[in-house]
This record gives structure tokens, sequence and C-alpha cells, in this order.
């Protein structure tokens, strides 16, 4: 399973988080500010303490070794985000092989 970890002390507003979420990539980030609006503890993945290395690798571990629970997170970030996946259909690669 894969997993974005993004142990920050300060954000603005994290893109990469975001992207990780529209592709249904399960993330493990801090309560810094900008970080925390990026993911739903418990629902669209997990949020630790700032500085806090324990708890950071306690959820690392529980991402990386509970994959049904990552998917479940995995899928519920990627909720409605379909249409931002490449899909093959008229005028694509996909469409001429």
């Amino acid at each position: 399973m894969n997993v974005l970890a993004l142990p920050t002390y300060r954000e603005g507003f994290p893109t990469v988080a975001l992207e990780a979420s529209a592709f249904g990539l399960p993330l493990v980030t801090t309560d810094a500010t900008g970080a925390r609006d990026a993911v739903q503890d418990g629902v669209t993945g997990w949020r630790v303490p700032v500085g806090d290395a324990a708890a950071l690798g306690v959820a690392l571990t529980a991402a990386l070794t509970d994959p049904a629970e990552a998917r479940r997170r995995r899928g519920r970030a990627s909720v409605g985000t379909e249409a931002l996946r490449p899909r093959a259909g008229a005028g694509t690669l996909g469409n001429l092989l």
C-alpha cells in the first residue's frame, strides 16, 4: 500500500495533499495550519500532533500494515474525483491501441 506522508510544522495550503486525495492515496499529516484542512482524521487519512514523532510512527505503521483501513480511507478521499482520472475513450491513446 502506498501512502503520502506530510510531516509538516507549517503549511500554507498543501497542494500535494489534495493531489494525493484526488488520486485516492491515503494521507498521513500533522495538525499544522493548512495541512489540517487537507485531511479529516479517521475519515480520509491520519492526522497527528505537530512534532509528535511517536504518533507519526503509529499512524504510518497503521497506514502501511492495515491495507483494508488504508483502502477505506483512500476511497473516502477520492469520492467525487473519478472525473479527474484519465480514461480510455474517443481521441485517447487507449482508443487507438
